[in-house]
């Protein structure tokens, strides 16, 4: 409404540019001036409805950023129930910004995108190699999981001499414990197998 009213009145008042032509204009054509004035109250008073709609819109973007951080602060610490601790919270806090400038954000864009007034793209590249980084950790740890799950046999001490089928009585307690935790038909196979090695 506001750029049409502003159009109509540049179209209206080609020859008004400038106080000097609204003060001639108010001198030589009193009605076309009156006509000039209300356009331009009209263009006040939509420039003020503006600035009312902008402010309201700020202000329900700030009550909506306030909901989603308090939100999202309660499924962080739900997932991370350590960082209820705010020792532990400002450890991390600490370590994440001096991550995240290794990566290449600055202070002022950290600033930014902690306050809500910034956006950041999946696209972003620094935002990728943090998510890059984070799928590495995860690997590394279900690696970890899968090679504490494997069999050990048991240690033995320098110069003891174990009885015969020691080791072979080992692992089959071994795989019965697992067995016992997955009751996976693979285990159960492999059970079979060992306990039959064992009767040889």
């Amino acid at each position: 409404m506001l750029a049409s009213l502003q159009q109509q009145q540049a179209s209206d008042f080609t020859d008004v540019k400038s106080i000097v032509d609204v003060e001639r204009l108010a001198r030589e054509d009193w009605p076309r001036y009156l006509l000039w004035d209300a356009q331009q109250k009209r263009i006040a008073s939509a420039r003020q409805e503006l600035a009312g709609v902008a402010q309201r819109n700020d202000q329900e973007r700030a009550i909506r950023l306030d909901e989603f951080k308090q939100r999202e602060q309660g499924l962080f610490v739900e997932r991370a129930p350590e960082l209820a601790d705010p020792a532990q919270k400002a450890k991390l806090e600490h370590a994440a910004i001096g991550m995240m400038r290794e990566l290449g954000f600055n202070d002022s864009e950290l600033g930014l995108l902690w306050s809500g007034r910034a956006d950041l793209s999946l696209h972003d590249h620094r935002l990728q190699l943090l998510i890059r980084d984070g799928v590495r950790f995860r690997d590394a740890q279900k690696a970890a999981k899968e090679a504490s799950h494997k069999p050990v046999p048991p240690v033995q001490r320098p110069g003891v001499a174990q009885p015969r089928g020691a080791a072979q009585d080992a692992v089959v307690q071994n795989l019965t414990k697992r067995l016992d935790q997955t009751g996976n038909p693979k285990d159960a196979a492999r059970l079979i197998a060992e306990r039959r090695k064992a009767a040889r």
